[in-house]
This record gives structure tokens, sequence and C-alpha cells, in this order.
């Protein structure tokens, strides 16, 4: 089965007049679109349905659920951009990272869904459609914002990650 990771905003903007909804309207629009893309055949990763709620959670920073949310992407074999991610930061930094890392990259507004026999093992680029213009320099800007939240932006793949608990014990994965 084909992993298909969504990247759209999650968060409200700065200034917006109504965050609780806004983030509501976002969760939402990105679980139709997980439906859609599980119709499809994908297996849809929608961190949007992972982390509803937890940002209600002020022990957990942010920081924790943005770099989870990269682990998972770098698990799929591709990435679909959602309606309105060029507003948003870390969704913008999740498509320099999966461009980075060879990951194909899609959007839902120039293409709907990509069907999963487009994507192969290993990860080709076949028949996605091509992002005319990047977010600027991708690379550069995601590890910017990946320093700026306190995440190593090295593109090799972690394999010294820990699950950790409250008493600093963990297993290595």
């Amino acid at each position: 089965m084909k992993l298909l990771y969504l990247a759209g905003p999650f968060s409200a903007p700065e200034g917006d007049p109504d965050p609780l909804h806004t983030v509501e309207a976002n969760i939402l629009a990105a679980s139709r679109i997980a439906l859609e893309a599980a119709r499809a055949g994908w297996m849809p990763v929608c961190p949007h349905k992972n982390s509803a709620g937890f940002q209600h959670c002020p022990d957990i920073p942010a920081v924790f659920w943005y770099d989870g949310d990269l682990a998972l992407m770098l698990r799929c074999d591709a990435v679909l951009m959602l309606p309105g991610w060029r507003e948003s930061k870390g969704a913008a930094v999740e498509r320099a990272v999966a461009v980075a890392h060879g990951i194909p990259v899609s959007e839902y507004e120039r293409g709907g869904i990509p069907a999963p026999g487009q994507t192969v093992y290993p990860r080709a680029p076949i028949q996605f459609i091509k992002i005319d213009k990047p977010v600027g320099d991708d690379v550069a800007y995601a590890e910017k914002v990946l320093r700026e939240w306190g995440i190593d932006p090295d593109p090799k793949p972690r394999s010294n990650m820990k699950v950790v608990d409250s008493n600093g014990e963990g297993v290595e994965l």
C-alpha cells in the first residue's frame, strides 16, 4: 500500500479573528481530502487528524508535533499539497523537505488526488505536477525554519531517534 502525506495549513494565521474555527475548518478540509485519497487507493497520512485538539495541550510544545510530522512524511511515498499550503509556514517547510529528499510532490488544486500507481519504489516522480513557483529557495527556507523551531535540519534520515518517558528513560528507534 502506498502512503500519501497530506501537507496543508493547520494553525490559524497570525491575527486571525477566529483561530478556533479556522483550525477546525483546516482539519475538516484535510479530513475530506484524506477520505478522497483513501477512495483513490492511497493510505492517507493526515497529520491534521493525528494531532487534532492537541494544540490545546500547553505542556507539549508545537515543535514536538512539527518534528513528528516530518518523521512521518519521510516514510511516505508521495506528498500532496492541500489548498492554502502557500500561506502555511509549516506546509511550505514540509514541501521543501520532501523535495530535498526526492519524495514526489503534487498539488491538490492542480490535479486532485494522484493515482497511487504514479509513484513507484524507489520514489520516482512519474506524472506528478511540477510546482512552477517554489517558495523561495526551498532547502534554505526549510533549514532556516527548522532551526527556528529547534529541529536539526540535517537531510539525512535519523536512525538515532529515541522515544523517552517523563523520567528520561527510553527506547532507541
